[in-house]
């Protein structure tokens, strides 16, 4: 080493010498502020954590969640809306399957019960349901039914399509069926005139009405299989017991 590099190397450690001192009592200093500022500090952390969970908490009030796993299919909702509690915002089908919902003439309304089997036309091919539940109310002269496959629903088959379908009723009878024309507005089912053989007349006869829908009647007496009635307006032949029909 030449006497010039020796003289750097002993500048150098000379000012690192007169350096230690001062920077120990600076990191003395250091770590006394620490101890005193860490109190304040993990005080104000806690708050901070507080604070934080608040925001959150208000975050997860503002997310509306199903009561259910599904798929949306509806949505009920406007912009700048804000809906009240317990308000209907959509409707989620669930991926468990889907369900048939099938309108049934109230002339039926007796004979469908919970578990009978039913066939439905999906791609041509006939599937398996069966009634899970009957709505007893009647709108518009038809009652609801919900039914269940019982197998797999078909993946095909998309949420609002339409289906035919054959429903087994038990106990089927046969009966005696009647077109409900204007007619009922004056009789109300109690009789009715029926067109002679010949078809040149027709009598007043009593008759017995069971089962109606808005559709038909079901006669249970007073008209046998074959006979014509006359289901037009009886207007103004309320007293009359025969009428001559010409052409």
């Amino acid at each position: 080493m030449s006497a010039e590099d020796r003289d750097v190397v002993t500048d150098e450690l000379a000012y690192y010498k007169r350096l230690r001192p001062i920077q120990a009592e600076s990191s003395q200093r250091q770590s006394e502020l620490y101890a005193r500022l860490l109190p304040d500090i993990q005080q104000q952390l806690k708050i901070l954590r507080g604070n934080l969970a608040v925001v959150h908490d208000k975050l997860d009030s503002l997310i509306v969640r199903a009561p259910a796993a599904g798929k949306v299919t509806s949505i009920d909702l406007k912009v700048g809306e804000t809906p009240a509690t317990g308000h209907r915002l959509a409707e989620i089908t669930p991926q468990t399957g889907m369900k048939l919902v099938a309108d049934i003439d109230e002339f039926y309304l007796s004979r469908v019960r919970g578990g009978q089997t039913a066939t439905v036309n999906v791609e041509g091919k006939p599937v398996s349901v069966t009634v899970r539940r009957v709505s007893p109310q009647v709108h518009n002269g038809q009652f609801r039914v919900d039914l269940d496959f019982n197998t797999a629903s078909p993946p095909t088959l998309v949420e609002g399509a339409a289906k035919q379908g054959q429903l087994q009723l038990g106990g089927d009878t046969p009966a005696l069926l009647l077109p409900a024309g204007p007619f009922l507005e004056r009789t109300g089912g109690d009789w009715v005139f029926v067109v002679s053989p010949s078809g040149r007349s027709a009598e007043r006869r009593r008759i017995k009405v069971g089962r109606r829908t808005s559709e038909q009647l079901e006669i249970e007496g007073g008209l046998a299989a074959g006979e014509r009635v006359i289901t037009s307006d009886y207007t103004g032949f309320d007293r009359v017991d025969r009428i001559v029909l010409t052409r």
